[in-house]
């Protein structure tokens, strides 16, 4: 009693993967690249900002008359 013996068939013979179309690579790394320098430049400014913030405050606060030491 011999079992048939399936083929082995692959499931996605019809979905061929074809390369990218001329310059979609090129694309997509500038892309990548555009996203991750606005995303540190923006980083950049608000870190820049808060220390504005903080040099402004200090600025501002009124400072405490010196006594004179005895």
């Amino acid at each position: 009693m011999a079992l048939p013996i399936e083929q082995a068939k692959p499931s996605n013979t019809n979905k061929a993967r074809l390369p990218p179309k001329r310059g979609q690579i090129k694309v997509k790394i500038i892309s990548s690249f555009v996203k991750l320098v606005v995303g540190v430049a923006s980083r950049v400014r608000r870190g820049l900002s808060r220390h504005r913030k903080v040099a402004t405050r200090e600025a501002q606060a009124p400072m405490a008359p010196m006594q004179p030491e005895k």
